[in-house]
């Protein structure tokens, strides 16, 4: 059977970014983008008050898209905190829970979050920070007319996760797949091993070529990668993910 693969947004992006994806043929997975309030169809919501307030829209989307099958979570930088949220927030009502979750190109919760000091910045600064924290910028922000409707998104997400703690709650029944860029200047491996700490039945760490944003350079690499996470034995050998 095919399985749902919720995918959570990194900061500043929408549903948007993984509906393309929708249209790849796979035998394992089939992609279901999340979305977040305050962008693209759901502009005229309100930002989320707190991370709690994320997970529990989350947590709707993903039992609906599922629709009582099998299910995982993919969620990349900010998406990986709210996917982690999200699993601990359908944990504590008693499940159904993804079978799988795979974070990419983010620090463990427990990893502090330290203000970059983006939120004080003006425009300009910001994206300059963002070059240089990222390695790269969104193309759209490029543009003046978009960037003006995205930054406030951004600001956003970056206010959510800078303010992040983590639930106290144990560590998850679900195995975990770390996905980590091997040029990443944001987040360093220790930084993401430490996702090996929210779950109690195992986990494995890729590296992948590209920086933070690896997977905007290779989309089909990172299905790949996370197709073969989900048909592998946490102790077997993954596949390659270099090409």
């Amino acid at each position: 059977m095919t399985m749902s693969l919720s995918c959570f947004p990194y900061a500043g992006a929408g549903a948007g970014v993984y509906r393309p994806s929708r249209r790849r043929a796979g035998e394992v997975l089939r992609v279901e983008p999340i979305q977040y309030a305050g962008r693209e169809e759901c502009f005229t919501e309100p930002f989320y008050a707190d991370l709690t307030a994320a997970a529990e829209d989350c947590a709707a989307q993903v039992l609906k898209a599922a629709d009582g099958g099998p299910f995982a979570f993919f969620g990349h930088s900010f998406g990986a905190v709210v996917a982690y949220e999200t699993a601990q927030l359908l944990a504590a009502a008693g499940g159904p829970l993804p079978e799988h979750l795979v974070v990419s190109g983010a620090a463990g919760p427990g990893v502090p979050r330290i203000a970059t000091g983006i939120l004080q910045a003006d425009d300009e600064e910001l994206v300059r920070q963002v070059a240089e924290l990222m390695g790269s910028v969104p193309e759209s922000f490029g543009h003046r007319g978009l960037r003006e409707l995205l930054l406030p998104v951004f600001r956003a997400d970056v206010a959510l996760h800078e303010a992040y703690t983590p639930s106290l709650r144990g560590p998850l029944p679900v195995p975990v797949t770390i996905l980590l860029g091997s040029e990443d200047r944001l987040v360093n491996t220790a930084q993401a091993r430490q996702w090996g700490e929210v779950t109690a039945v195992g986990h494995r760490f890729v590296e992948i070529p590209g920086g933070h944003m690896y997977l905007t350079e290779d989309w089909e690499l990172l299905w790949e990668t996370v197709e073969a996470a989900l048909e592998t034995p946490l102790e077997a050998p993954l596949r390659s993910a270099a090409r």
